[in-house]
Parts: C-alpha cells; structure tokens; sequence
C-alpha cells in the first residue's frame, strides 16, 4: 500500500510542474503581454520673465519719500545693506541717513 501512495505524491508533483511549464510556454510564446511603448514627456520651456525697472525718485517730494519706502522695505526683505545703500545713492539725497529717519 505505501507504494501506491508514493506513486500517486509523484504524479500530482510531476503535473504541477508539468502545469507551470506549459502555463509559462503559454503564457511567454502563444500570447506574450502587451506592453506598450512608452511615450516622453514634453519638454518644459523656459519663459523669461523681465526684471523690474531699478529704483529711481519719481518726480516731486512725494516720490522720493514713496521710494524711501519702497527702499525700506525691499531692505526688510532680503537685508542686503549695500544694495540699499546703492538704491538710495540712486535718489541723491543730501542726507540719505536724516531722509530715511524722518
């Protein structure tokens, strides 16, 4: 009897892997997946955006102080001494230091 159970352990293994074989042939040689092509990006475009006009007084006191404000607070923003210092000799001003106390 034990034989008989030997025999019948090794063909279900012998089937099962006979099973993966053809299933794997099939599945590789009758009908492969379809994959398909892989289609690029677009190529992103650099758009070149203009740089702001520098500081200069518009006309009148009302312009200057307008600038010292605008000065002031581009200062405040990336705290960049000499180039506030540049922005205001732009407005030439007697005393830049009495002009941005006030």
């Amino acid at each position: 009897m034990a034989d008989w159970g030997k025999r019948v352990f090794g063909g279900a293994l012998l089937g099962a892997a006979l099973g993966v074989v053809v299933g794997l042939a099939l599945a590789r040689l009758l009908w492969p997946p379809v994959v398909p092509a892989p289609t690029p990006l677009p190529t992103p475009t650099l758009t070149a955006t203009p740089l702001p006009p520098a500081v200069t007084a518009p006309a009148g006191e009302g312009g200057q102080e307008e600038a010292l404000v605008v000065i002031a607070a581009l200062y405040a923003l990336d705290g960049d001494a000499a180039r506030a210092r540049e922005r205001l000799a732009a407005l030439d001003l007697d005393d830049p230091a009495a002009a941005v106390g006030d």
